[in-house]
């Protein structure tokens, strides 16, 4: 043990591994501009564990060893949450029990690989500090260090960034240290925040909400699913696009609805805050990776809790636990009655096939038609096409026209696609068996990081630093089973996320809140752009619209054009409720 201890401390060997650390620091930051600031703040980790310790030796392989694990899970965050890493994720996610479930029965693999390397480096540095001696001199030296190394690795931050951008390839290390910069903000205002405390001061939603309940004919039973990082290759795909996935994601009348989200490759619970509350979940700013945690209980106005109010069993299907991102006590919060989770439906995994969280669906919808009267709205998360694309899902299942592309991810991924096509066409002819009328609204929640090179190559090396980018596109369908729509389904150049609520109300021929209506009417008003609607004052008289229901004016206002086209279409009497 102490020829190999000598070897370690030996001063050529350290020398060596500080040299490759070093190497190792350039190749996880990968941006020069920030390089710097990369390498000043391993120097000042290795100056703080000298202070404690007054072990130079096993400092630098204890400041070595702290750099590559903060690499390695600002690299696994992006990749597998698309999310960027933030200091805040320590409050937030680092102990949250779904989370840390997601990744053990995701990625269970990696997880033990990276424990596992993780106890035996930490073993090595025990090891390592019980054989050197202490210093007082190195303790004073690394006094002196280690606020120098903290000053220049805040002279060298970086000036500008690109958020999500950067950190999908650089910024590894200095990533999490910027975020830091975020704490000095925690005060400031948010106005989406404000804008739901001023809803919160005025609402009486249970009285406007059940004056309206009174105007319902008929109430169809309403499913909804929500496909994980579901996008049709016609959206992004520079390739030969599959015989078998061409139109397979149009509605009944052979049309692709592109639909606007507001997250990439990760986020998924952004998307579902977004559809439920009609607001832009990323005006929240750094914040917006916390929503579900920020925005509990203060979502008054919400397509799910107006449908309670109305009547409706409320169902959340997850693949997840209930903990997950907060998900469980979020969607409880905005008028979910029943949430049922990966435990409650026992699922080996939080990755199972579609049909698998179908099948948990139909149950719940026959068990409620049998032992309860009132309509259904359930609302099912699916996760078959979520990376990895690295092994074959359902490896013995076969799909026409397999091999799809020599690119072994994107082949899988369009497998996976073929599979969730035939697996909601089951479940609908299912549904539909049951002779129930029912309104089913499918749509994506975001594209899969694997689509990112092919935008880069259509836009540019940055697309997610636009918001506008074909990244964020998906596409929605509406299909009625045993009725007809009231409405027909708006085929605008694509539809923002925040209008998707609305429009299923309206095609299922449901009665509107006097906010609703005017969202209908913005809609329709702005071509499907919420935004970046080009009617000056509409999104502004929308948000008072919100705040006081007594400005909302069932009526269209004329507001002055800015580059918007009017657009109108037909609605049947039963949908047009004033």
């Amino acid at each position: 043990m102490r020829r190999l201890i000598d070897f370690f401390f030996d001063r050529r060997i350290i020398g060596l591994t500080l040299l490759l650390g070093m190497a190792g620091v350039a190749l996880a930051e990968r941006m020069v501009v920030t390089l710097p600031m990369a390498y000043f703040i391993t120097f000042a980790i290795i100056a703080f564990s000298v202070l404690l310790t007054g072990r130079i030796k096993t400092s630098i392989y204890f400041g070595l060893a702290v750099v590559a694990l903060i690499a390695f899970i600002s690299y696994a965050k992006i990749k597998w949450m698309s999310v960027a890493p933030n200091v805040v994720d320590l409050y937030y996610f680092a102990f949250n029990p779904g989370t840390l479930a997601f990744l053990f029965d995701g990625f269970l693999p990696l997880v033990i690989g990276v424990i596992v390397l993780f106890l035996g480096a930490l073993a090595a540095l025990i090891v390592f500090g019980w054989f050197e001696t202490p210093s007082s001199k190195s303790r004073w030296r690394a006094l002196i260090a280690l606020p120098l190394c903290v000053a220049l690795a805040i002279a060298f931050q970086p000036r500008t960034f690109s958020g999500v951008e950067d950190l999908m390839r650089f910024r590894y290390i200095t990533s999490v240290f910027t975020s830091m910069k975020h704490l000095a903000n925690l005060g400031d205002p948010i106005p989406l925040l404000e804008l739901l405390d001023r809803e919160t001061a005025a609402l009486d939603s249970s009285a406007e909400t059940h004056g309206v309940c009174k105007q319902f004919v008929s109430k169809p039973d309403i499913l909804v699913v929500q496909s994980e990082s579901i996008v049709p290759p016609e959206i992004f795909y520079d390739g030969k696009i599959p015989e078998e996935l061409k139109g397979a994601f149009n509605g009944p009348d052979e049309t692709l609805r592109p639909l606007k989200v507001e997250t990439f490759s990760g986020g998924t619970w952004i998307t579902t805050a977004g559809f439920v509350s009609g607001l832009p979940i990323t005006d929240l700013g750094w914040l917006t990776s916390y929503s579900n945690f920020i925005l509990e209980g203060r979502i008054g106005q919400s397509l799910v809790q107006y449908l309670s109010d109305c009547g409706y069993h409320t169902v959340f299907l997850s693949p997840l636990h209930y903990s997950f991102v907060n998900e469980g006590r979020f969607m409880e919060s905005i008028g979910f009655e029943t949430f049922i989770d990966q435990h409650d439906m026992k699922a080996p995994s939080t990755q199972e096939s579609d049909s698998f969280y179908y099948d948990k669906a139909l149950t719940v919808l026959k068990d409620h038609r049998e032992n309860d009267d009132r309509p259904i709205f359930m609302f099912v998360l699916t996760m078959s096409a979520h990376s990895p694309w690295n092994y074959r899902m359902e490896p013995d299942r076969t799909v026409a026209g397999e091999p799809f592309s020599p690119d072994s991810e994107i082949n899988e991924y369009f497998r996976r696609l073929a599979i969730s096509r035939e697996d909601l066409g089951q479940f609908i002819e299912q549904v539909e068996a049951l002779s129930q009328p029912t309104v089913v609204l499918e749509f994506g929640d975001h594209q899969p990081g694997l689509t990112l090179d092919f935008w880069r190559r259509r836009e540019g090396p940055a697309p997610l630093a636009n918001k506008e980018s074909g990244a964020y596109m998906t596409s929605f369908q509406v299909r009625p089973l045993k009725t007809d729509l009231a409405a027909p389904v708006p085929s605008f150049e694509r539809l923002d996320l925040q209008f998707l609520g609305v429009t299923l109300l309206e095609t299922a021929g449901l009665p509107m809140t006097p906010i609703q209506t005017d969202l209908r009417n913005m809609r329709d008003e702005c071509m499907g752009l919420f935004q970046t609607c080009g009617i000056e004052g509409r999104l502004d008289a929308h948000y008072d619209c919100r705040a006081n229901q007594r400005v909302c004016s069932n009526a269209r206002v004329k507001f002055k054009q800015s580059g918007a086209r009017k657009h109108e279409y037909a609605r049947t009497e039963a949908a047009n409720v004033n």
